[in-house]
């Protein structure tokens, strides 16, 4: 699917939600009640001075091939970085891990002192914060991401998976190549997450059904 207006931007055929929104959108003027009922979701920038990293997990079953994925931006929603990576088979909280552990290293590189960090898992958010309990086959992981939460100021946040939609581009490629991939500027991103990036940039959102 290309945006009007944008032929080099193609949003493809995932996620589901950003299609319902161009078809919401398509709508306008027509008078009609939906039946399901959508909030918006969208992602917020960081506070000048800090930067926001957006990671996510991809695994084809549990345990099968996974992968991981982040995107970090700017307070002007600017691209710093864009990774992908293979995991091989494992599960996928370790996947969700490693991917937030890749990313504190990429920013730790660049080095980004201030970093929101983003995941749209709860369950490993809370293990990294000390909510929720933890396995002892996670302590690898999450030691290396407290070593890297040491040299920066670093928050940890669970949001929606419909806020992660770009960074789940990323993840998936990860999962599907088995191929570590870095990305440094907007115009090498895959097609797909180059345009939702973009609605992401210009605060387009996505739709999130409400329950």
């Amino acid at each position: 699917m290309l945006l009007r207006g944008y032929p080099n931007l193609y949003l493809g055929h995932h996620p589901p939600h950003i299609l319902v929104a161009f078809s919401v959108l398509s709508c306008s003027g027509a008078s009609f009640k939906p039946r399901v009922q959508f909030r918006v979701v969208r992602r917020i920038p960081p506070p000048a001075g800090w930067y926001k990293l957006n990671t996510d997990e991809s695994a084809l079953g549990n345990p099968h091939p996974s992968g991981g994925g982040g995107i970090c931006r700017n307070e002007s929603r600017e691209l710093i970085f864009a990774f992908s990576r293979g995991y091989g088979v494992g599960p996928n909280n370790a996947a969700e891990l490693r991917a937030i552990s890749d990313g504190l290293s990429l920013c730790t590189s660049s080095g980004l002192k201030a970093v929101e960090v983003e995941t749209d898992s709860r369950l490993v958010v809370g293990m990294i914060n000390g909510v929720s309990l933890s396995s002892s086959k996670w302590k690898l992981w999450l030691n290396q991401i407290a070593n890297s939460s040491h040299s920066s100021s670093s928050i940890f946040r669970a949001i929606f998976r419909e806020g992660n939609a770009p960074v789940d581009t990323v993840a998936r490629l990860g999962s599907s190549s088995q191929v570590n991939v870095n990305y440094s500027a907007t115009k090498d991103l895959p097609r797909v997450t180059l345009g939702l990036t973009f609605l992401d940039k210009v605060g387009l959102g996505s739709l999130r059904e409400c329950r």
